[in-house]
């Protein structure tokens, strides 16, 4: 009888001191080409295609991908936003919420045609159902002025021709008054636009000024800032899947997928229940879990290059999960992320599945992740440190907006949640005993915002340390049952002991 043993398959032909060589390469020049780093192991000695130096990358959590286009910021551009972002970093969810934000933006006739993709064999490409005809200059545009706030959508104006300082004070005059009235703003809101010159010209300062309204400071080339691109992303998906023919159309959809109120209800009101969208990438130590196929299903933070914390009840077995850092729209890939697969998995040794007590896990790395503009380390608390009654904390992850699920959202949602005290969360009206002191809960009397489904393994940072892992709850939202997490406090010892025991056991010899 033939027997098949176990093989190792070919040798790599980059030796590892040859990988770290390429890896130093890519990191300090982003833009190296495939060609580049052949040649500089051909110099050193080893002869290697194009296709290996992808593969090795690829080990290595590395992708090619298109640079992502960004406002050219000068010095005082970069200082101005660090200022606005240091000015509002404790800026309460209550006054972003009285916040109308406005823009203009072009959108043209056949402007999201070159995203779409077919499904074509190789020789294929011209076969009339796998091309899309193509027009100079997007077959025509039209420019909109819009705005909204957390309440809703406002008026969408189409702007005929060019637009001056005196037409601008009339659109605001037409449209941005009556949307707040429409919106029920009341007192105290704050209007955003940015820094055109004729939004600044002195005639609509004093426009402005005459009618009251008060004005958001805003940092100069901060496109990027306003989150009513959002918006006008999702207004541009819905009119390209409407097909619009002519310019009359294009006018009519929007106005239509406009006054739907619908459109901006993810951005509005988030994906975690309750939440709103933080800026892209400001969130750096969160990663997400999922399977080897894609599907997100747990949050976890990074606490060390090699080492992700998230909940004992996240574990799937290594061999069916990804761990993923520095994404932000699951559902996009934007040349931040960093893939490794789990090395091991170590639940806490207390983990009782029927009681959630002890739901803490470590994850360890097979390739650590990279730690710089986009991945960032996690902070802990002390052993036994808590935190007192009623502080307001955040939770971050990709869980479903409401206990009835759906689909897991794409983008990455934060909301702030109060300490609630474990006497109220363990009464009989509550939890009625359940809650060990190895947990925290936190949420609203009024209930409505919470972690859910897919949230699990995530981070609850109070005062910048992550306290809590998201663990258990009795539904998403509830105002008698806050959310449940781990007190990562009580296992400050532990996560330590785990991570570097085996350093100290190397300091030893």
């Amino acid at each position: 009888m033939t027997v098949n043993h176990p093989r190792s398959g070919a040798p790599c032909k980059i030796s590892p001191r040859g990988a770290s060589m390429i890896m130093r390469k890519v990191r300090d020049q982003p833009r190296t080409t495939r060609q580049d780093l052949v040649n500089d192991l051909k110099r050193a000695g080893t002869t290697v295609s194009k296709k290996t130096i992808s593969n090795t990358l690829r080990r290595h959590g590395l992708k090619s991908c298109s640079a992502r286009k960004v406002p050219l910021l000068k010095p005082a551009h970069v200082q101005a936003r660090l200022k606005f972002a240091n000015d509002h970093l404790d800026y309460p969810e209550e006054e972003w919420e009285k916040v109308m934000w406005s823009d203009e933006t072009k959108i043209e006739l056949f402007g999201l045609n070159s995203t779409r993709c077919v499904w074509r064999k190789k020789k294929d490409e011209y076969n009339p159902k796998n091309t899309i005809p193509t027009v100079k200059h997007g077959g025509g545009n039209i420019i909109l002025w819009g705005c909204f706030s957390a309440k809703g959508t406002g008026r969408l104006h189409r702007i005929e021709g060019r637009m001056d300082g005196a037409m601008y004070r009339e659109i605001l005059a037409n449209n941005l008054l009556p949307s707040v009235r429409a919106l029920k703003m009341g007192r105290g809101w704050v209007f955003q636009h940015d820094n055109d010159q004729k939004y600044t010209a002195r005639a609509t300062k004093e426009w402005l000024r005459k009618k009251h309204l008060k004005v958001l400071e805003w940092p100069s080339q901060s496109p990027d800032l306003n989150p009513i691109e959002h918006l006008w992303r999702e207004l541009k998906v819905r009119i390209a899947q409407r097909q619009p023919r002519n310019l009359k159309d294009l006018e009519k959809f929007s106005s239509r997928i406009n006054t739907n109120r619908q459109l901006g209800q993810n951005l509005i009101q988030g994906r975690i229940v309750g939440g709103y969208a933080p800026a892209p990438n400001s969130i750096k130590y969160i990663v997400s879990l999922q399977t080897t196929k894609g599907q997100h299903f747990c949050g976890g933070s990074l606490v060390h290059k090699y080492w992700v914390l998230t909940a004992a009840h996240c574990n799937i077995g290594t061999e069916q999960m990804m761990i993923v850092a520095g994404d932000y729209s699951l559902s996009t890939f934007e040349g931040t992320e960093q893939y490794s697969k789990p090395h091991r998995l170590i639940p806490h040794p207390l983990y009782n599945k029927t009681t959630n007590n002890a739901d803490i896990m470590l994850i360890k790395l097979r390739v650590p992740m990279v730690i710089g503009s986009y991945v960032s380390l996690a902070p802990l608390p002390r052993q036994g440190t808590g935190v007192m009654a009623g502080r307001v904390c955040r939770v971050s992850g990709w869980g479903y907006t409401s206990l009835g699920g759906g689909q897991i959202p794409s983008t990455l949602l934060t909301v702030k949640l109060p300490i609630v005290s474990s006497a109220r969360c363990n009464s009989s009206e509550s939890f009625n005993g359940n809650i060990t002191s190895n947990m925290i809960c936190a949420g609203y009397n009024a209930g409505g915002k919470d972690a859910c489904k897919g949230d699990s393994g995530g981070p609850l940072v109070c005062e910048g340390r992550v306290y809590g892992v998201v663990s258990w709850g009795n539904g998403c939202g509830d105002a008698k049952f806050p959310g449940v997490y781990t007190a990562v406090s009580k296992f400050r010892r532990w996560v330590d002991r785990t991570i570097y025991s085996s350093y100290i056991r190397c300091l030893k010899y």
